[in-house]
C-alpha cells in the first residue's frame, strides 16, 4: 500500500481511461527539475484530452527523503515501495553477485515492475524523469497490447530501453516475472535468461532483460509491440534519431542526448528537444515569480529551478566543483 497516507495526485485531461504516468525514484539526486519538466509537458499534451485521464504517480523507495515535498508539489501521488525482490532471495550465487551492480541502478530498477500492480489504471505510462513529452502519445495508448516498449539505436544490444515502458496491470505477470529474477538462471556466457539469448547487455540483468525474455518467451504470443525508438525513447543515439522532424518525435529521454541540467548542449534533434525543456522549465518558473536561468551559458554551469520545496544541493554533483565533494562528480550516470 500507499506509505504515510498519500495525499491524491493531479490528473490531467478529461477522458474516460484513466492512464498512470509513472516514475520511479530509488534515491535523492538530480531529477527534481526533470521530474517538473516533465509534468509540465505531459499537461502541456494531455490537458484537454477527451479520451484520456492522466494521473501522476511517484513511487519512491523508503530512502527516499528529500524529495518527496517537491514530488507532491509537482503534483504526483507518492507510493512507497521496497524494491520487490530482495537480494538474499536471489537463488543464484552469480547472478546475486551481478544483479546489484547490473546498468545504471542495480535491483532498484525493479520498482519500475510495481506498474503492473496499478489494476486500477488502463494503463501506466513508466518514463524516466530524464524525458520529456513532445507530442502526445495516443498512438500507443490507443494499442491493446499488454506491453509497449522500445529498443535502441546504438550498439548495446539492449532488448529494452527502460526510458518508455507502457504497460496492462496485470499482477499474475508481476508474479511471474519476480520469480524468474528470484530464480536467478541468467547465463554469463552470453545467453542471459535461462539461456534464452535474451538479456545479456547492458542493465540485462534486470528490467531491460527480463522484460524481453518474459514477454517473448513466456507470455503468449502477441503480447508485446515494440515501437520506433526515434518516435517513442528518441535519445539522439543515432543518425536517423538526430536527423528525426521533430513533429514526429513524441518522447525525448535525455542520456546519450545528455540531460539539460548537465548543461552540455547537443545537435540537431537533440539541441530541439534541450531547447523545448529549456522553454517549459522558463514557463514554469515564471509563474513561481521568475527564474534562476533561461538557458545554459557554460558547461555544468546549472541553477536549479526556482520552484516550491526545491532542493539546490541535491544539483552539487553534477555542476563546477563537483570534483571537489566527497562523493565526487556524478556526471554522465543515467
Amino acid at each position: 500500500g500507499a506509505g504515510g497516507g498519500a495525499r491524491a495526485g493531479e490528473t490531467i485531461g478529461r477522458g474516460p481511461r484513466r492512464v498512470a504516468m509513472m516514475v520511479t525514484v530509488a534515491a535523492d539526486g538530480p531529477q527534481g527539475d526533470g521530474a517538473a519538466v516533465l509534468v509540465e509537458s505531459v499537461r502541456e499534451a494531455y490537458k484537454d484530452s477527451q479520451k484520456y485521464s492522466i494521473e501522476l504517480i511517484a513511487v519512491v523507495h523508503p530512502k527516499v527523503e528529500k524529495m518527496r515535498p517537491l514530488l507532491e508539489s509537482l503534483g504526483f501521488r507518492l507510493i512507497e515501495r521496497e524494491v520487490p525482490v530482495k537480494v538474499e532471495e536471489i537463488a543464484n550465487p552469480v547472478y546475486r553477485e551481478h544483479a546489484s551492480t547490473s546498468g545504471c541502478c542495480g535491483l532498484s530498477e525493479l520498482l519500475k515492475l510495481e506498474a503492473w500492480t496499478m489494476s486500477e489504471y488502463y494503463k501506466v505510462l513508466l518514463l524516466d524523469m530524464d524525458t520529456v513529452m513532445m507530442h502526445h502519445v495516443d498512438e500507443i495508448l490507443d494499442k491493446d497490447v499488454p506491453i509497449i516498449y522500445t529498443t535502441t539505436g546504438a550498439d548495446t544490444k539492449e532488448g529494452l530501453q527502460g526510458g518508455l515502458i507502457l504497460v496492462k496491470p496485470d499482477r499474475a505477470a508481476y508474479d511471474a516475472i519476480l520469480a524468474i529474477v528470484r530464480a536467478g538462471d541468467f547465463r554469463y556466457d552470453g545467453s542471459g535468461w535461462e539461456g534464452s539469448g535474451l538479456g545479456y547487455s547492458y542493465g540485462g540483468e534486470t528490467v531491460q532483460g527480463v522484460l524481453p525474455f518474459y514477454y517473448s518467451k513466456k507470455a503468449p504470443a502477441g503480447a508485446q509491440e515494440v515501437v520506433d525508438h526515434c518516435r517513442f525513447n528518441n535519445m539522439g543515439d543515432c543518425d536517423r534519431c538526430l536527423g528525426m522532424d521533430p513533429a514526429e518525435v513524441a518522447i525525448v529521454h535525455f542520456t546519450v542526448c545528455q540531460k539539460p541540467w548537465y548543461c552540455l548542449p547537443g545537435a540537431r534533434m537533440c539541441k530541439t528537444a534541450q531547447d523545448f525543456w529549456w522553454e517549459k522549465r522558463v514557463a514554469i518558473e515564471a509563474r513561481h515569480g521568475g527564474g534562476a536561468q533561461t538557458e545554459c551559458t557554460s558547461k555544468y554551469n546549472y541553477k536549479p529551478m526556482r520552484i516550491p520545496r526545491q532542493v539546490p544541493e541535491l544539483y552539487a554533483p553534477v555542476q563546477w566543483g563537483c570534483n571537489d565533494l566527497p562523493g565526487g562528480c556524478a556526471k554522465f550516470h543515467k
